[in-house]
């Protein structure tokens, strides 16, 4: 019998290869760009990825697995993303190891710092803890700053949201829990040589001159992260970019003065100057001493002038003893030794001359951190992207595999309805099909030599001995059609 197919099965065929080759595009593409959900956004300096205790060739964009660690050296940074809502950064001189089991994610921090980002909150199945020797942070959904120094002291600023700290002293096991928010600084202190309080924090509130210079960075570099920062805590935007008035008690009342006079005096001093060799001069020629005549060359050096101040474009005194309190505290306010500073060590040490030199720095670092954030933002939509196509591709799989399923469960359904179908279970089984104990009869296989349609062969077994009589009158053979009379 010819088998036809309906309409509904040539579209469930159809269906399916469209959806093999829609898959089988999504995972071409897929492999180009390969999802992740840790890995490496962006690095500056020298930054190592380890694999356990094994150092690994590191790249951008490269992915982190689980128990991988990643180390910056001095100067240095690198920045992963956890997801397309947690990002990490970890600050030089760092050290930190990742471990991701489903959605649970831990990050040890064994050696420096560490800046946290969670721009969303957590799903109800999700955990994000940050760990240290004594401390566990668990981050729900905020930002804030880790670090562990060099003497093993634990500190946690938090700059917006709030977070629940557990406190464990490992040589004692006890535990203390405390939460901190936006903010807030605790630091850990730990007393091993007593059962109670042997772990104690010190929880206080901190402003914007408190703050590391790695949190400001980051803050900077991501202005609104930096607006929702100022609005949780109530620090001024100005401070954290140093942006910074100068206070009146610094300001002089006629800031003009201030410069002009010493001018005056050099200038005097440089005529002193320039007339020094006539009075040399005059004084070889009244004496005959030479020690007379070396005298006045003397006095002519004791008398020379300092360097003269520049204009307050290239110097400003006021505003470069408003910004260094420390260089205040050894040189005074004197114009002349605070350039006098500057010169010999100010500007080595990248300290501004001036409120627009300051600014032209802070445009600079503000495009870098700009860049960065740029870097960063393109980064976490490429991954996003990546998992996008990624789910994409999963549905697509799904999808194929119900069509299979479906199609499978119509071709059963309508096998039944088949003169040609096989069931198993049955003892009925015509000439064409297999025996019932599935054993290959080649006498009938249409396509066989032996092919027997008339069971006339002895070897057949559905062979049908004609001495027998008719099959179909006998009650004890399985053809019957069970209206058998008895013997002939």
């Amino acid at each position: 019998m010819k088998k036809t197919f309906s309409i509904k099965k040539i579209a469930v065929i159809a269906a399916i290869l469209m959806a093999s080759v829609a898959g089988i595009i999504i995972f071409i593409y897929s492999q180009r760009l390969t999802a992740t959900t840790m890995r490496l956004l962006k690095m500056q300096g020298i930054v190592k990825l380890f694999d356990k205790e094994k150092e690994k060739t590191i790249i951008d964009n490269i992915r982190l697995a689980s128990g991988n660690s990643i180390k910056t050296e001095a100067a240095s940074l690198a920045a992963i993303a956890l997801d397309d809502s947690k990002v990490v950064t970890i600050n030089d001189e760092s050290r930190a190891q990742f471990e991701q089991k489903g959605k649970k994610l831990n990050i040890k921090l064994t050696d420096g710092s560490l800046f946290f980002e969670v721009s969303k909150k957590l799903a109800a199945d999700e955990t994000f803890d940050i760990r240290t020797s004594s401390m566990v942070v668990g981050i729900r959904g905020t930002s804030g700053y880790v670090a562990v120094d060099e003497e093993g002291h634990e500190t946690l600023y938090i700059t917006d949201g709030e977070v629940e700290v557990i406190g464990t002293n490992p040589v004692t096991g006890e535990q203390k829990v405390i939460r901190v928010k936006a903010g807030q600084r605790i630091r850990v202190y730990l007393y091993n040589d007593r059962p109670k309080d042997s772990i104690m924090f010190t929880l206080e509130d901190v402003s914007e001159d408190d703050l590391k210079q790695a949190i400001k960075d980051r803050l900077i570099e991501n202005d609104p992260l930096l607006a929702k920062v100022c609005n949780a805590t109530g620090w001024d935007k100005n401070k954290i970019l140093g942006i910074e008035m100068i206070p009146e008690d610094v300001v002089p009342t006629n800031a003009g003065d201030v410069i002009e006079e010493p001018e005056k005096e050099e200038v005097a001093s440089a005529a002193e100057s320039s007339s020094a060799e006539e009075v040399v001069e005059e004084a070889a020629a009244t004496t005959a001493s030479t020690e007379e005549v070396e005298e006045p060359q003397q006095v002519v050096e004791e008398t020379k002038p300092a360097v003269v101040l520049p204009d307050t474009s290239e110097f400003d005194p006021a505003y470069y003893a408003s910004q260094n309190q420390d260089v205040v505290d050894q040189y005074g306010n004197d114009p002349e030794a605070l350039y006098q500073h500057y010169q010999e060590f100010g500007e080595d040490e990248g300290r501004a001359a001036t409120a627009s030199e300051a600014q032209e720095q802070n445009s600079s670092q503000e495009e870098a951190y700009l860049q960065f954030q740029q870097d960063l933002a393109r980064a976490q939509e490429e991954q996003a992207e990546q998992q996008r196509l990624e789910q994409q591709q999963r549905l697509d799989q799904q999808a194929m595999q119900n069509a299979l399923n479906q199609a499978n469960n119509m071709n059963q359904d309508n096998g039944q309805d088949d003169t040609n179908y096989v069931d198993n279970n049955s003892t009925q089984v015509n000439n064409t099909q297999q025996q019932p104990n599935n054993d290959y009869n080649p006498y009938a296989d249409p396509n066989s030599e032996l092919y027997d349609p008339d069971n006339t062969n002895p070897d057949n077994p559905n062979y049908i001995d004609p001495d027998a009589g008719d099959p179909n009158n006998d009650p004890g053979n399985g053809n019957g059609n069970g209206n058998g009379t008895g013997g002939p």
